[in-house]
């Protein structure tokens, strides 16, 4: 046999070997579930530092007793109600954001039968002033805060359920009021309006998505606030709610949806030019109905977690690192989970969340409390590969970096990162050794 045969033959076998994978568990995290109690049929919520005092407040929207629950984080993460709100009118789907550019964040929120978008200016210090009206048109269904024309102030965008299939947009008037409402054109049913850069020219472009012709509507930004024509994108049936996101970390953002009539999870993926592909699903529970994305794990990318309407919990998906996500982990809420956010309640660096019982008039609260990893996956993707090996050889030999949490370089579960772990690596990848165990609440 030639030199060049061998030579060949032993890329061959080092690149299957490096990346020879064996698939283990996910890395699930652990929560610290508590209920607090709402209004009638809570249908929303928003996240927010109200008071300025350094963590996230809670804004509910309930849509029976018409009104709203303020709830005050103590700072790590335990809630109290701190003022029940009743301008009313059906309040249904709450933004926090600073409408008028003095620092704090306002409540605003869509009013569902009356067709109006309602304002309440904070005080400056976690209270609210009176409430602004603003007719967008029939039943909006979802509330968006971002600038449109880029003048520095956040603009309004509704999508109007049913009655008129819109989307609508109130332009700021650089004090926190309103201009009267601008109109585009919608599917059937639109039920959730988003704003994002989806083509990377720093404008933002707007995402609806409708339930009703089972499709995405893309509006491109003009550059001042106006919008071309709208591009469609079909393959979620009964498209409920989009959220945008770069999943797949190619610097463009994606669109994630829930499929509330098909009982998945669709993923858009960005073509990088602001088109999208057709969509990879993912199963859900029983009527996936809100998205929440962010690094839960830690590991660098999006992952996902999703409420269950009917379901009565929430799914977890983690990113394996390339857009793709591993199968659902369920976690239980409460009767009619409705909506879902994440950030970190608790000011310990990691990502919570909160999720609206609608049935049981109640909020779920999750706390992370840690992450149940596999031993020996060092770079934290799922699986247990030979570049996991190559880390902990680096980390043991030559000073290379400490993995993310010790015990996932103590993969023979001795309490210690030595020479024994590499050796129980090698037997397991390459000598049917014994799996590495998991790793409950490793960093």
């Amino acid at each position: 046999m030639s030199n060049l045969k061998i030579l060949k033959g032993g890329i061959f076998i080092f690149f299957y070997l490096l990346f020879l994978t064996v698939s283990l568990a996910i890395a699930q995290p652990s929560f610290l579930h508590v209920k607090y109690n709402t209004g009638v049929e809570p249908a929303r919520l928003a996240l927010g530092d109200l008071e300025k005092d350094g963590d996230l407040d809670l804004v509910v929207c309930n849509i029976v007793s018409d009104d709203i629950n303020v709830f005050h984080n103590d700072g790590a993460g335990s809630f109290s109600l701190a003022a029940t709100l009743t301008p009313a009118f059906r309040p249904f789907f709450p933004v926090l954001a600073d409408l008028d550019n003095d620092t704090d964040l306002d409540l605003s929120f869509s009013n569902w039968i009356a067709g109006m978008v309602t304002v309440m200016k904070n005080n400056g210090d976690g209270t609210f002033g009176a409430p602004a009206y603003y007719a967008v048109g029939g039943m909006p269904h979802s509330l968006f805060a971002a600038d449109l024309n880029k003048d520095g102030y956040l603009d309004l965008i509704t999508a109007n359920w049913q009655a008129e299939d819109s989307v609508a947009i109130l332009t700021n008037n650089g004090d926190g009021s309103f201009a009267s409402v601008v109109k585009l054109g919608s599917g059937i049913y639109p039920s959730q309006a988003i704003a994002s850069d989806v083509d990377n020219d720093n404008l933002l472009d707007i995402v609806s998505a409708n339930r009703g012709s089972n499709d995405l509507w893309l509006f491109k930004n003009n550059g001042d606030g106006t919008f071309g024509s709208p591009q469609s994108y079909s393959g979620s049936i009964g498209a409920h709610s989009a959220t945008a996101g770069d999943v797949n970390k190619d610097g463009y953002l994606d669109l994630l949806v829930s499929d509330f009539d098909n009982t998945k999870i669709s993923v858009f993926s960005n073509l990088g030019d602001g088109t999208f592909s057709s969509p990879v699903h993912y199963n859900a529970n029983d009527r996936p109905a809100q998205i929440a994305t962010g690094d839960f794990d830690q590991d660098g990318d999006l992952d996902l977690a999703a409420t269950n309407f009917f379901g009565g919990n929430f799914s977890y998906y983690e990113n394996l690192g390339n857009g793709s996500f591993k199968s659902k982990v369920d976690y239980t809420t409460g009767p009619g989970s409705a909506d879902i956010v994440a950030g970190d309640m608790d000011g310990d660096g990691d990502l919570d969340l909160a999720v609206a019982n609608d049935y049981e008039n109640t909020i779920s609260v999750f706390l992370t409390l840690c992450f149940n990893r596999i031993r020996g996956d060092l770079n934290l993707n799922g699986t247990v590969v030979i570049p996991d090996l190559i880390y902990l050889v680096n980390y043991i030999f030559k000073g290379g970096p400490s993995p993310l949490g010790l015990c996932l370089g103590d993969v023979n579960d001795d309490d210690k990162t030595n020479l024994g772990d590499i050796i129980h690596l090698v037997n397991y990848l390459f000598k049917d050794g014994p799996a590495p165990s998991s790793a409950p609440c490793c960093a």
